[in-house]
């Protein structure tokens, strides 16, 4: 059996670095109950993270985070090293991964520090961000159609590998659960 557990995060001006961990209230976020008409009273910006948890041995454990596609695969090369970033959570990502992932990504993608710093930035910490002033698509949210597989492969390849090769669903569905079957390989 497994659990999906929600945590929103704020990000706003007030936040002095991208690991910083500014939870709020649902209460906050009133445009969310009134079917998503924003107040006026929100943050631009929101943050969110999922973590999806399964009990072994009648005790809860994190098997996965919910915000950015494929970073658990590509940047964290043991089993040892996914189960503690699964484990772990976003306020202490820029500190924990900077080092080691910049490193993959020096290996995969031939970046410099610097660059691999910059590019960082846009997964770390691993929430996903939504601004709702600016048009919807990954990074800027995530919608059904964006390929983040394909923009996995280009960032860590520094895009020498262009995509996978399988694209974008194209089978959405009206209603819920809106995604089309899954594709074969």
């Amino acid at each position: 059996m497994a659990f999906l557990i929600f945590v929103l995060h704020l990000s706003g001006p007030d936040l002095k670095s991208p690991s910083e961990d500014a939870r709020l209230d649902l209460a906050d976020l009133e445009g969310i109950a009134d079917d998503f008409k924003w107040t006026g009273h929100d943050a631009a910006r929101i943050d969110v993270w999922a973590r999806v948890s399964v009990y072994r041995d009648g005790k809860l454990v994190s098997v996965d985070r919910g915000a950015h596609s494929s970073v658990t695969a590509y940047f964290n090369e043991t089993n040892e090293a996914k189960s503690a970033y699964n484990e772990g959570e976003p306020r202490d990502d820029w500190a924990t991964y900077l080092a080691p992932w910049s490193a993959v990504l020096a290996h995969t993608g031939h970046y410099s520090p610097e660059d691999a710093e910059k590019t960082l930035r846009d997964i770390l910490p691993d929430v996903l961000r939504f601004d709702r002033s600016q048009p919807a698509a990954y990074p800027n949210g995530r919608t059904l159609s964006d390929d983040v597989e394909d923009i996995r492969l280009q960032m860590v390849s520094n895009h020498e590998i262009t995509g996978d090769g399988i694209g974008p669903h194209t089978d959405l569905l009206t209603e819920f659960p809106y995604l089309g079957h899954p594709h074969k390989k």
